[in-house]
């Protein structure tokens, strides 16, 4: 005798597995609904897409500009943001070790007193110290926010260089009887290195600004 619930004598409808349950429908909330809806949603969002789009293009737009002239090679010191604040940073740290050695120079010119010899070359050492503690950072910088404009090639061929020529002499002027080498006079003429000094002020100027010289060559 077979049983009535063998499965030779269910119907075949009960092997089509479970029923069938309709997909749960998700409802936004009316706001969401209403923002979706909205001409000013799609506006900002265009918009937003569009600054995203410039940001991301930020260094190509400013080798073009360069390129056709539009915009000068100059640091960017009147914002507010990251470039900018290593700008000014930068730029202040700069002069106030030119005006440091042109106030040393300028002493021993003129004939001051040992002591205030002393001071100002020991202000002098001290800016100089911070200097070179920044100088790989300041380096790097360059690279990373002026990559477009060759800042960092122009600050370590040319600035750098010149800073530490200066340097030389202003060791030799400080400590007479050392041999310590000044490449711009065998005698450490304070003429000739006030001349340096003045062309040093002259390419820092072209270089933060980015215009060019009286004689019409860049920096």
């Amino acid at each position: 005798m077979v049983d009535d619930y063998s499965p030779v004598n269910i119907p075949y409808r009960f092997f089509l597995g479970p029923p069938h349950m309709p997909e749960k429908i998700e409802v936004q909330p009316s706001w969401l609904a209403k923002l979706n809806q909205s001409p000013w949603a799609l506006t900002i969002v265009a918009v937003g897409g569009i600054l995203t789009g410039l940001a991301a293009s930020t260094e190509a737009i400013d080798k073009l500009m360069l390129f056709v002239g539009a915009k000068p090679n100059a640091l960017q010191l009147s914002r507010d943001d990251e470039r900018a604040r290593f700008s000014r940073e930068f730029t202040r740290a700069a002069w106030h070790r030119l005006f440091a050695m042109q106030r040393y120079v300028s002493m021993v010119e003129a004939g001051y007193p040992a002591n205030d010899q002393d001071r100002a070359w020991e202000r002098y050492a001290a800016i100089f110290e911070e200097w070179n503690r920044d100088l790989m950072v300041n380096i790097l910088s360059l690279e990373q926010h002026y990559s477009a404009y060759g800042k960092r090639d122009e600050f370590e061929n040319m600035i750098q260089p010149a800073f530490g020529r200066i340097h030389a002499c202003l060791e030799g002027l400080r400590r007479p009887g050392t041999t310590i080498a000044c490449s711009l006079s065998d005698t450490r003429d304070i003429k000739i290195i006030k001349e340096a000094l003045d062309s040093l002020n002259q390419h820092l100027y072209c270089f933060v600004t980015g215009l060019r010289r009286e004689d019409g060559r860049r920096c």
